[in-house]
């Protein structure tokens, strides 16, 4: 399956050959002046030709080969690949080393709580305490019940008082004495708003309050 390549990628890889064919004409043109030179002096220096002590042979050397197109651009490939591959490894060897960074976080963090953890030989955990109200003392107090020692200590609060006086099961309003008029033999009224001398006046009423229900100060 043919590569796929973007068009800014083509432009790039035509400047490269491009670029390769220059450097190769170049280098073919400074060798053929140095074998023009060279004749040249050879042919001054010429003297009549001599048979040859042995027929010539074949040797191989390593020496500059002007590339054809068709390798020049087998040449470009090759190194679009190697480019290519040098991403992969690159993102592969960012995405390593941020692996490595988190698992190095991991260990000394955890090494940190150990230390801490020897250092002072304590660790936070959830422990059942119990909570008192001490009415003797007028103090709420919350023990652990694995030490049973004391971990808050403060005054008991108005709602937390009244839990301490007992409550009448079964009682709407009870009477109560108004002082109206400056008369109190007049003024006892009871909770349906009738006086004892017969008069109908206001009476006062009182509610008995669950102070349990009442939300904490």
């Amino acid at each position: 399956m043919a590569k796929k390549t973007s068009p800014l990628k083509d432009n790039e890889e035509i400047a490269l050959v491009e670029q390769a064919k220059l450097a190769a004409q170049e280098a073919q043109a400074e060798i053929d002046a140095a074998i023009a030179r060279t004749d040249e002096k050879l042919a001054a220096q010429a003297e009549p030709a001599k048979t040859p002590a042995r027929p010539p042979k074949l040797v191989d050397r390593i020496l500059k080969v002007e590339l054809t197109e068709h390798e020049l651009m087998e040449h470009t490939e090759t190194m679009l690949d190697a480019m290519r591959e040098l991403d992969a490894a690159e993102n592969d060897l960012a995405q390593f080393k941020s692996s490595c960074k988190a698992r190095t976080d991991t260990a000394n963090a955890k090494i940190s709580g150990e230390r801490i953890l020897l250092n002072t030989k304590l660790e936070f955990r959830t422990v059942t305490c119990e909570e008192i109200l001490d009415f003797a003392t007028g103090k709420f107090r919350i023990v652990r019940c694995d030490t049973g020692k004391v971990i808050e200590e403060r005054d008991l609060m108005a709602h937390e008082r009244q839990q301490e006086l007992p409550l009448e099961e079964e009682a709407d309003t009870i009477e109560a004495v108004a002082t109206l008029d400056g008369d109190p033999e007049q003024d006892k009224f009871f909770a349906d708003g009738s006086a004892d001398d017969g008069v109908d006046r206001a009476g006062v009423y009182w509610t008995l309050v669950d102070f349990n229900a009442l939300p904490p100060e």
